[in-house]
C-alpha cells in the first residue's frame, strides 16, 4: 500500500524539501540569459544537483523553465541594443600600430549589420525581392510557388514583344 509519503518511505516530488541553493540559482539563472553553468556556480552546487532536483519538483522544474524564458528575453532586448548601437553609430578601432600602440583610431561600421536590421524592421522596402517577406507566418511550398509563379508573369507582362506581342 502507498502512503501520503511516497512509495515505501520515498518523498513525493512534491514532497521534497526545497534546498536552500535553489532560490540563488533560479535568480543566477534568471541574471545570466538562462546559463546553467554560471548559476550552478553562483549556487555552490553541481549540475548534476541541479538537474536531479529538476526532475524531482515539478515546481521547481517549471521556476526553471521560467528564469530561462526571462533571462533570454533580456539578454535579447540587450543584444538587440548592442546591435542598433553597433550599426547606427559603429565601433572604435585602433590603427596605425608602432611598438604595440595604436597611432590612432577610426570609427568603424558594419554595413551587413546596417542592412540586416533594415530588413529586419522596414522588410517592405529592403527585402531583395517584393513580398518575400512572411511576417512570421509560416509560407507552405504551394504558396511559394505561387508567388514565383505571379513574379514571373509579371517579368514576362513587363517585356515589350513578349510572346503576345
Amino acid at each position: 500500500m502507498v502512503d501520503e509519503s511516497g512509495i515505501n518511505g520515498t518523498p513525493t516530488r512534491e514532497r521534497r524539501k526545497r534546498p536552500k541553493w535553489a532560490d540563488v540559482f533560479i535568480a543566477a539563472l534568471r541574471k545570466h540569459g538562462g546559463g546553467v553553468d554560471t548559476a550552478v556556480q553562483e549556487a555552490g552546487i553541481g549540475r548534476t544537483t541541479a538537474y536531479n532536483y529538476r526532475y524531482a519538483s515539478d515546481s521547481f522544474a517549471d521556476e526553471w523553465e521560467a528564469a530561462m524564458r526571462e533571462g533570454r528575453r533580456e539578454m535579447l532586448g540587450e543584444l538587440k541594443t548592442t546591435a542598433l548601437e553597433r550599426a547606427t553609430r559603429g565601433t572604435r578601432e585602433p590603427v596605425g600600430w608602432y611598438k604595440g600602440t595604436p597611432g590612432g583610431y577610426v570609427q568603424k561600421f558594419s554595413e551587413q549589420l546596417t542592412m540586416f536590421m533594415l530588413r529586419a524592421h522596414f522588410p517592405d522596402q529592403y527585402n531583395i525581392v517584393p513580398g518575400d517577406v512572411t511576417g512570421g507566418a509560416t509560407v507552405t511550398a504551394e504558396q511559394r510557388a505561387r508567388d514565383i509563379r505571379a513574379h514571373v508573369q509579371a517579368l514576362e507582362d513587363s517585356i515589350p514583344g513578349g510572346e503576345d506581342g
